[in-house]
């Protein structure tokens, strides 16, 4: 093995790791931020669901 493709083989390894690999990891950090926030917002909806049902049953009830 040549020194040059070894210094190749170096330069690539290192532009994977400190280019490519931030940029999947911030991906993956996008996609768990729009799921929390699509389940925060099922959970908000389930809430006001709730609530609406029991004002309903209150105003039944009176």
């Amino acid at each position: 093995m040549k020194v040059s493709s070894l210094f190749e083989l170096i330069f690539i390894s290192l532009f994977i790791l400190l280019v490519m690999f931030p940029i999947e990891l911030n991906i993956l950090v996008l996609h768990w931020d729009f799921e929390a926030k699509k389940v925060k917002s099922a959970i908000k909806n389930k809430h006001d669901q709730a609530l609406n049902i029991d004002l309903c049953n209150l105003l039944i009830k009176t």
